[in-house]
C-alpha cells in the first residue's frame, strides 16, 4: 500500500526534523476499537474512573469500573505513588460480545450492532450490578497525571503497568527507525495482506488501526501538536481493513450548514458496514459528485473513511440505470435555498475571478437552517457544552421563535423550555422540566467557560478549535477580540480549518 508507506515516512521525516536526529525509536501498537477510560489510583488504590469524553471532561463511572474484570482495585506495588492516572480502552471481546447478543435475542431484547456500542451503553448504566453481568474488559496503554513516579520511555511505562497488575495489550513492538516500523507493519500488522493472519486475527477484541508513537517521553513536548492530536503519535488505518459494501443511491438531499453552505447528502438503501447500518453519507460538494460521476439511481460502493465516516467510494457503472442523469445542484434545488427559499450563489475566494466550490444561501439573517446549525454549533461539546441541547431541540427552538440568535439561549425560562414541543401539533412530545433544567444549568456553567470555547462557539468564519485557542491566547476578552484587526486578517494566520459538512443527527 503506497499510501501507507508515504504517510508513515512523512510522519518520520517530520519527527526527525523537529528532533534533529537521523533515527527515531518508535512504539507500534494496535488501536483498540473501544471506549476511552481514565482511572486514577491514589496511593495505589482505585479512587476515580471516568470516560475520557472530549479529552478534557468525561463522566464519572467509578462504581461501574470497579466491577470490570481485570481492573485491579489496588496496584501491585509496595510503595505506590501518591497519584497515578492510567488511560486505556474498555471493550468486549468478540466471542463474549456474540454470546451477549445471543442471550439478548433469546430473551426477546434488542441486540447491539457492535461491541463498541455495547460497551459504551453498558458503562452508562446507573446500576453497577448490571455492568458486572456484562463481559467488559479493559487494556491500558498510557499514563496521565503522575505524582511520585516517572518513566523514561513509553515501552518502560507499558512494562511497568503490566507489573502493577494492570491489563495491557499482549502485542506491541519497539522499532529502531522507520524501516523497522515498515517491516513489522508488513509482517505482523497486515501480514502481507493475508486477512486470515493479520493483526486483527491475533487479538480477541476489535481493532481499527495502529498507533505509532515516539518512544522517548522527553521528546514528546518538543514535537508540536496538531489541532486534534498530539504531534508525537500518528494513527494509521490500513486501507484493506476498510470493508466496503454495495447499495443503491435512492436520492440526494441538500442540507444547509451554519455558514450557509449547501451540502448534498446521499440517501441510501440501508446497508450494514463495519458494525453499523448506513442509510446516509455526505457527498461533500457538487464538484466531488461530478468527479466520481455519482447519479441518483446508481449502485454505489460504501465504505467508512478512516473506518469511521461513511462515504461513497465509487460507482458501479455496469449497474447504472439508463435514465440516470448527471447531477446539477443548482437545478436540483431550483436555484433556491431548500430551507428558506433564498438566493444561492458561489462566493469569490479572494481577489480575482475564482469562486468557491460550494453553493451558499445568501439569506444569512433569515435562514432558519443556518440559525439552527449555529445554535447547534454553539451548544456542542467542544464549544459551550450545553447538555441536552442537540439538533432537534435547536431546530424546535428556532421553529417556535424562542431563539433568533444563539445568545438568546441565555434568556430562556424553565417553564417555556420545559413545554417545548419536540414533536408535531398532531403528535406532541414535550421536552420536559428535567431536560430543561439540564440546559439551564449548562448555560449557567457556560458563563464561566474559557474564552477559547466562547470564540469557538460564535462560529466565526474560518475560526475553528485550534484558531480559537490561538486567539484566546492573545486577547483578554471577546470585546478585545472584536476591537482588534486580527479577524480581518484571519486568512493569513495559516490555521484555517475547513468546515466539515455534518449530517443531521436525525439520520
Amino acid at each position: 500500500d503506497e499510501n501507507t508507506l508515504a504517510e508513515l515516512r512523512a510522519f518520520d521525516a517530520t519527527i526527525r526534523k523537529h528532533l534533529g536526529r537521523e533515527r527515531i525509536e518508535y512504539i507500534l501498537e494496535p488501536k483498540v476499537d473501544g471506549v476511552s477510560i481514565s482511572v486514577h489510583y491514589r496511593h495505589g488504590k482505585l479512587a476515580l474512573g471516568v470516560t475520557r469524553g472530549d479529552g478534557a471532561a468525561g463522566d464519572d463511572i467509578t462504581a461501574n469500573l470497579k466491577t470490570i474484570r481485570g481492573i485491579p482495585l489496588e496496584l501491585n506495588l509496595k510503595n505506590p505513588p501518591s497519584l497515578l492516572e492510567v488511560r486505556g480502552e474498555a471493550y468486549m471481546a468478540n466471542k463474549e460480545f456474540d454470546a451477549l447478543n445471543a442471550r439478548l435475542a433469546a430473551a426477546g431484547e434488542k441486540s447491539f450492532p457492535n461491541a463498541r456500542n455495547a460497551t459504551a451503553g453498558t458503562l452508562k448504566q446507573l446500576d453497577p450490578r448490571l455492568v458486572a453481568q456484562r463481559p467488559i474488559r479493559a487494556v491500558f496503554y498510557a499514563t496521565g497525571v503522575r505524582d511520585g513516579i516517572e518513566f523514561k520511555t513509553h515501552s518502560e511505562m507499558l512494562k511497568a503497568l503490566a507489573q502493577f497488575g494492570l491489563p495491557t495489550q499482549k502485542l506491541w513492538w519497539v522499532c529502531d527507525g522507520i524501516e523497522e516500523v515498515l517491516k513489522i507493519y508488513a509482517d505482523k500488522v497486515v501480514a502481507h495482506y493475508d486477512e486470515g493472519r493479520d493483526l486483527r486475527r491475533q487479538l480477541p477484541y476489535e481493532i481499527d488501526g495502529i498507533v505509532l508513537k515516539v518512544n522517548t517521553l522527553a521528546d514528546w513536548p518538543r514535537i508540536p501538536g496538531r489541532s486534534r492530536a498530539p504531534g508525537y503519535a500518528i494513527v494509521h488505518k490500513p486501507v484493506p481493513w476498510i470493508t466496503p459494501a454495495e447499495t443503491v443511491l435512492k436520492a440526494i438531499t441538500v442540507q444547509v450548514g451554519r455558514t450557509g453552505v449547501l451540502t448534498p447528502v446521499a440517501e441510501l438503501e440501508p446497508v450494514f458496514v463495519q458494525g453499523s447500518t448506513i442509510s446516509r453519507a455526505t457527498l461533500h460538494n457538487e464538484d466531488e459528485i461530478r468527479r466520481k460521476d455519482i447519479r441518483i439511481g446508481d449502485t454505489v460502493v460504501i465504505r467508512k473513511a478512516g473506518m469511521v465516516i461513511p462515504e461513497i467510494f465509487e460507482v458501479v457503472k455496469t449497474k447504472r440505470p439508463p435514465c440516470a442523469e448527471e447531477f446539477d445542484l443548482f437545478t436540483h434545488v431550483g436555484g433556491k435555498c431548500p430551507a428558506c427559499g433564498g438566493l444561492i450563489a458561489k462566493e469569490k475566494v479572494s481577489a480575482g475571478d475564482a469562486v468557491e466550490v460550494a453553493w451558499r444561501c445568501q439569506n444569512i439573517a433569515g435562514c432558519p437552517a443556518q440559525l439552527t446549525r449555529r445554535v447547534e454549533y454553539f451548544a456542542q461539546r467542544k464549544a459551550l457544552d450545553l447538555e441536552s441541547l442537540g439538533g432537534i431541540v435547536a431546530e424546535k427552538l428556532v421553529e417556535r421563535g424562542l431563539v433568533k440568535e444563539p445568545l438568546d439561549l441565555f434568556d430562556l425560562k424553565l417553564e417555556a423550555l420545559g413545554k417545548l414541543n419536540l414533536g408535531t401539533d398532531d403528535e406532541p412530545r414535550v421536552f420536559g422540566e428535567k431536560n430543561a433544567t439540564k440546559i439551564l444549568d449548562a448555560l449557567q456553567r457556560a458563563k464561566t467557560a474559557p474564552l477559547s470555547r466562547w470564540i469557538h462557539a460564535l462560529a466565526i468564519a474560518d475560526v475553528g478549535e485550534a484558531t480559537a485557542k490561538q486567539l484566546a491566547a492573545t486577547h483578554d476578552s471577546l470585546e478585545a477580540l472584536a476591537a482588534s484587526k486580527v479577524l480581518r486578517d484571519i486568512r493569513d494566520l495559516g490555521a484555517k480549518e475547513t468546515e466539515r459538512a455534518e449530517i443531521s443527527p436525525r439520520s
